[in-house]
């Protein structure tokens, strides 16, 4: 995601978004996160695709462009990593499963028409600042908490992320239960 120092993302972005009762959990830790860092909330989620060109966002019809999504779709938290990046400050490693994978190529094929794109599956916990310090003992207790832990994503979220965090708007929504699912018999 292209971002500037001030948490200021660009474009759109296509999210995974937990199911409850674990996307509960993981926000009410975000929220905790976010304040106790001076730092802001988010909608906890793995980013199948970032920085969406603007045509590939307004694509009308999600739902047609990804039919064959794996469903159900689950992650598996692998470790609880530091990143370097602001976006990256502190979040769970996702295990680059076969169908995260399927779920990731399948995108990007349908909204770019490539094939060929990084992709380091992950769920952020904590945007800010990399110089900020991050307590050890928090990051055992968040391990302890989270790590190999399945996460069943529930829907798949088109993000308008241009502008601050807090103004982050989705554009679409499909139900991952719904998405392979045909009108009639």
């Amino acid at each position: 995601m292209e971002q500037n120092r001030d948490g200021r993302a660009s474009q759109h972005s296509l999210w995974l978004v937990p199911a409850p009762p674990l996307a509960d959990e993981l926000t009410s830790t975000i929220r905790e996160l976010a304040g106790r860092y001076d730092s802001v909330a988010f909608t906890p989620h793995i980013t199948l695709l970032g920085s969406l060109a603007t045509d590939a966002a307004r694509k009308p019809d999600l739902r047609r462009s990804l039919a064959g999504l794996p469903v159900p779709l689950q992650a598996r938290f692998t470790a609880v990593t530091c990143g370097s990046e602001y976006f990256r400050r502190l979040y769970l490693a996702v295990a680059l499963s076969d169908d995260i994978a399927a779920a990731h190529q399948l995108a990007l094929q349908k909204l770019y028409g490539s094939h060929e794109r990084p992709f380091q599956p992950h769920l952020s916990l904590l945007y800010a600042d990399p110089g900020r310090k991050i307590d050890e003992s928090l990051l055992r207790s968040i391990e302890r908490r989270y790590v190999n832990r399945v996460c069943p994503i529930e829907k798949l979220v088109l993000m308008s992320t241009a502008g601050p965090v807090a103004s982050w708007q989705p554009r679409d929504e499909i139900s991952l239960a719904k998405i392979n699912k045909r009108k009639g018999c």
